[in-house]
């Protein structure tokens, strides 16, 4: 991870990859493709991870993203958020915003990103766009005169100071925690409460607004129909039953 960080590059951390390969692997199956015993359905060593197919889905004890940074940044924006709709903000007030997180989040220091993969690895960007817009979208972190080169965005991203917290650090990794200060010109300080970000399990995101996200996300490239029929699809995903999944799993074999 660290890695990433100090090197923003378009390869990520994240397993959209293994995701590809699972979906081509059923795929292939089904169309007759054959392959040696898969140890995950044939050795007793692994049964308990199985015994719940269709019963516990793992996903929803993951986190979603709120916001197309990284997750470590996103403490810090909820922090400038609770701020934000807790008083008027005008950029132009503002002298210093001080954020207080675990080590690791101080690391996305980038404050001025070049390129959008810097941007998605910068906490200063990412709360100075909170500051702005309440939320961050993926045109915040785009490479134009709205997102990355927007001269209020920049401004604010200068005046991002970063501090390392004790108390935070021995949460981590388990937990999350950011807090904020905005400093005024006139020498007001607001402060908020210590907070994690959204979308863990203990606070979910709304099932509508994971639906909003996917909408905005996926309509440069799907028409509305289609999104609608990959909602109701998702959805009906949750109905698919222990029966269905040995059925399903007798086919491929």
């Amino acid at each position: 991870m660290m890695r990433c960080i100090d090197h923003p590059t378009m390869v990520k951390d994240g397993s959209g990859w293994g995701a590809l390969t699972g979906i081509s692997a059923a795929l292939m199956a089904k169309a007759g493709f054959t392959g040696a015993p898969a140890i995950t359905l044939t050795s007793g060593d692994v049964t308990d991870i199985w015994a719940d197919l269709g019963e516990r889905w793992y996903i929803m004890e993951q986190y979603f993203k709120a916001y197309p940074v990284c997750r470590w940044a996103q403490p810090a924006v909820e922090a400038v958020r609770q701020i934000r709709q807790q008083h008027e903000l005008k950029a132009e007030d503002i002298a210093e915003i001080h954020i207080h997180s675990f080590h690791e989040a101080t690391r996305l220091h980038v404050k001025q990103p070049d390129t959008t993969e810097q941007a998605q690895y910068s906490l200063p960007f990412s709360v100075a766009t909170a500051i702005m817009d309440d939320v961050i979208t993926a045109g915040s972190v785009a490479g134009n005169d709205h997102g990355l080169f927007n001269p209020t965005r920049k401004a604010l991203s200068n005046k991002v100071i970063t501090h390392e917290e004790e108390n935070y650090n021995a949460l981590f990794p388990e937990e999350r925690w950011a807090h904020a200060r905005i400093l005024l010109n006139d020498g007001t300080e607001l402060t908020s409460e210590p907070c994690i970000a959204r979308g863990n399990p203990e606070n979910p995101l709304t099932q509508q607004e994971l639906i909003d996200k996917f909408h905005g996300l996926a309509a440069n490239g799907l028409n509305q129909q289609q999104r609608d029929a990959l909602v109701e699809q998702c959805f009906a995903i949750q109905g698919f039953g222990v029966g269905k999944i040995d059925n399903f799993l007798q086919e491929l074999r």
